[in-house]
C-alpha cells in the first residue's frame, strides 16, 4: 500500500473518535506522545488509555499536555513482574485484557478508529474492532515474540497469532524499513513512521575553536546491553571526554557513582524530552549502542539515532543492530564491533576528526530533512486516517 509523500497536510477531517490504547504510561514514550498530539492538532477527537505496569490502582483520569495540546488520558494500573519473563506475567496480561475489552465495550459509542500499540493491546481491539465495525490501527513499537523472554512452541504461537492479527487489521505500522523483514510474513496493509524528533529547537552550528573535552551524551534506559558500562569506564580513563548522562533503569546507582568520583562525567536523572534534545546539542557524538546478541535489537529504530541525525552529529552502532546499514550508507557515524576496545577506537576516530564532523553537519540534516523528519512522517499518519474516512 503506497503512501504519498507529497500528501499536503490538511485539517478538513470530520472529527472521527480516535481510541488511542496504549501499554504501557503516556509519559514515558516520546513516539507516543507524538502521534497523539499529530491527531489532535490535526482535528480528531482522541480518547486515551494508558497501562501503569509499575502499580496497581483502578482506573482514573489525569489531564496532561503534550507537545502544547491538552489531553485527557485514563490510566490503570495492573502492576507486573518486569524482567521475569513472558510466563511469569501471563496471570497479569490475562487481567490486562479482560479489562481492556469492558473498557471497549463500555466506550464502543465513542470509538470510530482504534489505534492500539503493540501485541498485548491488539488482539483484544481486533476482537472488538470486528464485532463493532470499528476501523483498526495496529501499531508495532516492539515486536512481541523478539522483544519477551519466549522460545520454542511459545515463540512459533505469538509469531503467527500476531501476523494473523496484522493482517486483519487495516493498518500496520512499524518504526523502519528493516522491520518488514521481522513480520512472519510480508503484508501489504504496512506503513513505516519512523521515530523522529518532533521539537522545534535552533540547530544552527556554532562556530567554535575545539580546544575542549569532546561531549558525549546518552540519555535513556539506563540497562545492560547498552555499553553503557563500557562508556563509563572508556571516559573515566580519558580526560579528553565528558560524558553526559541522563535517564533511569538498573544502571542508575552505577552512573551516579561514577559522577561522583570523577569530574568528567555528569549525571542528570529523568529528563523530559525538550531538554534531551537540547543537551544532546551541546554534545559532539550521541552513540546508539545496542547489543546484537538481542533479536529485537537487531530491528531497534533508537531515538538517538534521529536526534543525531536531527542536530549533525555523529552517532556510533553496533554492526547488526537496527539502522547500521543506513549509518553506514548515509555517512552518519561510525559502526563497531559490539565490545570495549572498538568503542574505545570510535570514540579517538571521531575526536581526531572532529572538525570534518562539524563541516558535515549542515549534509547530515539534509538527510534527516529529505528522509526521517517528523514533518514526512506526519503526513504519512494523517494519509492512513484519510484512508480509512474514505471506507467509512
Amino acid at each position: 500500500m503506497s503512501v504519498n509523500l507529497c500528501l499536503e497536510r490538511k485539517k478538513d477531517f470530520v472529527k472521527n473518535k480516535v481510541a488511542y490504547i496504549f501499554d504501557l504510561e503516556i509519559d514515558s514514550d516520546s513516539r507516543a506522545q507524538k502521534e497523539i498530539a499529530t491527531l489532535i492538532k490535526n482535528g480528531f477527537n482522541v480518547h486515551v488509555l494508558e497501562w501503569n505496569k509499575d502499580r496497581n490502582y483502578s482506573l482514573r483520569i489525569k489531564n496532561d499536555i503534550i507537545r502544547n495540546v491538552n489531553v485527557k488520558i485514563e490510566s490503570i494500573g495492573i502492576k507486573v513482574k518486569k524482567t521475569q519473563g513472558f510466563k511469569s506475567n501471563i496471570r497479569y496480561l490475562l487481567k490486562y485484557e479482560i479489562f481492556l475489552l469492558k473498557w471497549l465495550l463500555k466506550n464502543r459509542k465513542k470509538i470510530d478508529i482504534i489505534h492500539c500499540v503493540n501485541f498485548d493491546t491488539a488482539f483484544v481491539c481486533l476482537i472488538f474492532s470486528r464485532l463493532f465495525r470499528k476501523k483498526i490501527i495496529y501499531d508495532v513499537f516492539d515486536d512481541y515474540a523478539d522483544a519477551h523472554d519466549c522460545n520454542g512452541k511459545l515463540y512459533s504461537m505469538i509469531k503467527r497469532l500476531d501476523y494473523l492479527t496484522m493482517k486483519k487489521c487495516n493498518y500496520v505500522i512499524i518504526c523502519s524499513e528493516k522491520r518488514r523483514t521481522q513480520l512472519w510474513k510480508p503484508l501489504d496493509n504496512v506503513v513505516v513512521i519512523h521515530n523522529s524528533p518532533d521539537i522545534d529547537i535552533d540547530i544552527e552550528n556554532q562556530n567554535e575553536n575545539f580546544d575542549r573535552r569532546m561531549k558525549i551524551v546518552y540519555v535513556g534506559n539506563l540497562t545492560t546491553k547498552r555499553m553503557i558500562e563500557d562508556l563509563l569506564s572508556i571516559v573515566a580513563s580519558e580526560k579528553n571526554y565528558e560524558l553526559h548522562c541522563g535517564g533511569t533503569g538498573p544502571l542508575k546507582d552505577i552512573v551516579e557513582q561514577y559522577a561522583i568520583k570523577y569530574d568528567n562525567i555528569f549525571y542528570y536523572g529523568k529528563m523530559k524530552y525538550e531538554n534531551v534534545i537540547n543537551l544532546e546539542k551541546q554534545c559532539d557524538v550521541i552513540p546508539a549502542i545496542y547489543d546484537p546478541s538481542l533479536k529485537n535489537n537487531t530491528f531497534a529504530a533508537p531515538n538517538k539515532f534521529y536526534e543525531a541525525m536531527y542536530l549533525g552529529k555523529p552517532t556510533i552502532m553496533v554492526h547488526n543492530t537496527g539502522m547500521d546499514k543506513l549509518v553506514e550508507e548515509y555517512h552518519l557515524g561510525i559502526t563497531i564491533d559490539n565490545n570495549k576496545e572498538d568503542l574505545r577506537k570510535a570514540l579517538f576516530k571521531i575526536r581526531n576528526n572532529i572538525f570534518c564532523w562539524k563541516k558535515d553537519s549542515e549534509r547530515i540534516k539534509s538527510v534527516y530533512q529529505q528522509n526521517f523528519s517528523w514533518d514526512v512522517m506526519e503526513k504519512r499518519i494523517i494519509y492512513i486516517y484519510k484512508e480509512l474516512e474514505k471506507e467509512n
